[in-house]
């Protein structure tokens, strides 16, 4: 099994149980130790290689996330969409409010991005200074995570968003065309 895979779905364990856990790449390695009930210690240490910072969220955007990013697909490859996405967005406990609220749309990305920095909001126009108020997405082609960048796995995560809004899950498919952004401005 990958170890990207196993981080990955023990990772998805970790949060929906509620667990603090760390992630250290680059070569890295870490034990910890801990009791059911969310307490506990750990220690992990070592030399990798390093990342670039996480920019600062604009006002009213979730944090960036502290996860990790897949890799890179080969050039001109497409990663697919993540299976456990779905157990996450389901798992978020923020209330879905009308159309011009983006709480429940921030946990969702805010949970997404701690598994993987490449979740993040579909922007609405081709300058990409407005995001979708029901869809996230996932940065699937090669490249640096930026706004406006290109190559997206979309998911409508409110129905009805405008009207009577309620949680979903219907993945949209890839578009090479559609734009992703890692904030909302």
């Amino acid at each position: 099994m990958p170890t990207l895979f196993r981080c990955v779905v023990l990772s998805s364990f970790l949060v929906l149980a509620g667990c603090d856990f760390q992630v250290i790449t680059g070569g890295a390695s870490g034990i910890g130790t801990g009791t059911g009930n969310g307490t506990g210690t750990g220690g992990g240490g070592g030399t990798g290689g390093g990342g670039t910072p996480t920019p600062t969220p604009s006002p009213g955007s979730p944090s960036p996330g502290g996860g990790t990013r897949a890799p890179d697909p080969q050039p001109g490859g497409v990663l697919p969409l993540p299976a456990y996405a779905q157990g996450v967005v389901g798992g978020i406990s923020t209330p879905i409010t009308r159309c011009a609220d983006y709480g429940y749309l921030d946990a969702a990305v805010l949970a997404l991005r701690q598994l993987d920095t490449r979740w993040g909001y579909q922007c609405r126009d081709v300058s990409c200074t407005t995001v979708s108020n029901d869809r996230i997405a996932y940065h699937a082609t090669a490249g640096p995570d930026v706004r406006g960048a290109q190559g997206v796995h979309t998911v409508d995560i409110i129905a009805s968003a405008c009207e009577s809004p309620s949680p979903a899950w219907q993945p949209d498919g890839f578009s090479a065309q559609l734009l992703w952004t890692p904030q909302r401005f």
